[in-house]
């Protein structure tokens, strides 16, 4: 679905990333190959909704930060070796994070595309291909408290 204007600008997206969040409720699971899930996280100043959506395969992690408001994702790490290509031109190949971007937005002018990629690591962001430590890496990330409510681990029965 195409969409002619972005519901956020790039500072209101920014200080939803960095403004203080934790996990609403207590979350233990076991992830499989080729599982996919959600976290749901809630900001502490306005009890704004976020979640992160996963998905988990032992060659290819995706991990979204999103606002449940807008719909909009604002960071997403995809571990892979699979490509995004910028509005510059420019083709991000591999371990990539993908920010909201108003600026590649309206430079891509599809209606839809509205995140830049970057190599990684990039910032503090590290270059993993492990997804228990990418996750709370994004989760460090974005400000979300997690300690003592996040209990994940990998199945042991994963074929790789």
């Amino acid at each position: 679905m195409a969409i002619t204007e972005l519901q956020l600008t790039q500072e209101e997206a920014n200080q939803l990333i960095f403004e203080l969040k934790r996990l609403t409720k207590n979350i233990s699971r076991t992830v499989d190959t080729d599982t996919s899930g959600t976290l749901p996280i809630v900001s502490k100043s306005d009890n704004r909704k976020f979640k992160i959506a996963y998905f988990y395969s032992p060659f290819n992690v995706h991990i979204n930060f999103f606002d449940v408001k807008t719909g909009l994702s604002l960071v997403r790490l995809n571990l892979n070796n699979s490509f995004h290509r910028n509005a510059d031109g420019s083709k991000i190949t591999g371990n990539r994070v993908n920010l909201f971007s108003e600026q590649e937005f309206n430079l891509k002018n599809d209606g839809k595309t509205h995140m830049r990629a970057f190599p990684l690591p990039h910032d503090v962001l590290k270059n993993t291909s492990d997804f228990l430590d990418a996750l709370t890496n994004l989760l460090e990330y974005t400000h979300t408290e997690y300690k003592d409510k996040l209990h994940l681990s990998l199945s042991t029965n994963l074929d790789v």
